[in-house]
């Protein structure tokens, strides 16, 4: 197999691997699974022209695809791994910007940790798998020894509950706090270390502003969450509803900051639930039939919209409210094969969430790529611990949803 180059059109390329298009979507590239896309742009666009409009790493994910290919020699881990029970197990779910790499390297240490005759399965899905995996794959969960030994994730969904998956984390005394005492420069100011000794907070996903200026027109622009929802701005906002991990992040922050009422407020403020790279589509196409005035997304799809006039990125002044990215790990694990779970607290796992994920890490010796102010409004361990997660969540989202009025 020649393999592929970059020079390929899209659709030729999904026309001789037809597979690929699947391995695509699950790396964040939703566009490919729309027919006209390809009939259309698809003809024309070469690999390495879209791979540079998506702001990927070319030579990355040109080897990725080509891996992904020749999966009898270089296969992806996820498949190969979760194909047999191990003496250890990792699982999770992995923002797509950052998958790919994040599974090269743990494929890496795996295979140098072969000498003490240890064996790992893994089953590491793409995020936009969601709740819909966690659901099914923790659905028996009645006792530690069920759970991964270790488990990566981001967002508060099911492993922050006082109940279920979160209550046994929590109360089992099998799963330790694998991070650092010293964090990042960039959250000197926030208490990071989990007070129990329990999860490692190793990154965040930020949520900002893409303000389109044409829609927005006389209304100013909103610089805060305070802005937002005292503004003139019902009906003017896209929400990544879809993406379960920020939503429920966003809707615990509002809460925090402004009780329910905060919470219908920001129902109120829905014009459309859409996954972040559709939001990047409404700001393009000027004939699209919903664009929002102001889209609320991952900072990383921000980086999509850069050097375009139109459009304005906002690090909300009062803090962008983030998402966890957290790690448990088993205490056995961490004795007997202590080179894995380091791995997911290494500098090198830090610079691949920062640098190619736009994911800010908590790794002290990692340099972020952030705004000259960034500042973040994370929930707190007092709230974590304080409160039953999964039921605060189930009850905002009807809060949510009884004031939201989405446009279709």
């Amino acid at each position: 197999m020649s393999g592929v180059n970059g020079s390929e059109k899209l659709t030729e390329l999904f026309d001789k691997y037809p597979d690929l298009k699947g391995f695509f979507i699950n790396n964040g590239f939703k566009e490919v699974d729309d027919t006209n896309f390809l009939k259309t742009t698809g003809k024309f666009l070469k690999l390495s022209s879209f791979l540079k409009l998506k702001k990927r790493d070319e030579k990355d994910f040109i080897k990725a695809i080509n891996d992904y290919l020749n999966k009898d020699q270089v296969e992806d881990i996820t498949l190969k791994e979760s194909l047999k029970e191990g003496d250890f197990s990792v699982e999770g779910l992995l923002p797509c910007p950052v998958r790919i790499p994040l599974l090269e390297g743990l494929n890496r240490v795996i295979e140098q940790s072969k000498n003490k005759g240890l064996t790992v399965s893994t089953k590491l899905e793409a995020a936009s798998t969601g709740a819909k995996w966690l659901e099914e794959r923790f659905r028996d969960v009645k006792s530690a020894d069920d759970l991964p030994d270790l488990f990566i994730s981001a967002g508060f969904d099911v492993f922050f509950s006082n109940k279920g998956i979160g209550g046994i984390i929590k109360e089992s005394g099998e799963f330790i706090d694998i991070s650092w005492d010293k964090y990042n420069k960039s959250f000197k100011d926030y208490q990071l270390k989990d007070p129990s000794k329990i999860y490692s907070l190793i990154g965040f996903v930020p949520a900002v502003f893409l303000v389109n200026l044409e829609i927005l027109g006389d209304l100013p622009v909103p610089e805060s969450w305070e802005d937002l929802l005292e503004g003139d701005y019902d009906q003017m906002v896209s929400l990544p509803v879809e993406d379960f991990d920020l939503f429920n992040a966003l809707v615990l922050g509002i809460y925090k900051l402004y009780g329910e009422g905060g919470v219908a407020k920001l129902g109120r403020l829905l014009i459309k639930a859409m996954h972040p790279s559709q939001m990047v589509k409404s700001v393009q196409r000027t004939k699209a039939h919903v664009r929002p005035a102001v889209t609320i997304m991952p900072y990383f799809f921000s980086r999509m919209m850069q050097g375009s006039k139109k459009v304005k990125v906002v690090w909300p002044k009062d803090g962008s409210i983030v998402s966890p990215i957290f790690v448990v790990a088993k205490k056995k694990l961490v004795k007997e094969l202590k080179e894995v779970a380091d791995y997911f607290v290494s500098k090198e796992v830090g610079e691949i969430l920062a640098h190619k994920g736009l994911f800010p890490s908590t790794h002290p010796e990692v340099e972020n790529i952030l705004p000259d102010y960034a500042p973040i409004n994370w929930i707190g361990w007092d709230f974590v611990y304080g409160n039953d997660i999964q039921g605060l969540i189930d009850n905002l989202f009807t809060v949510f949803n009884q004031n939201a009025k989405e446009i279709s």
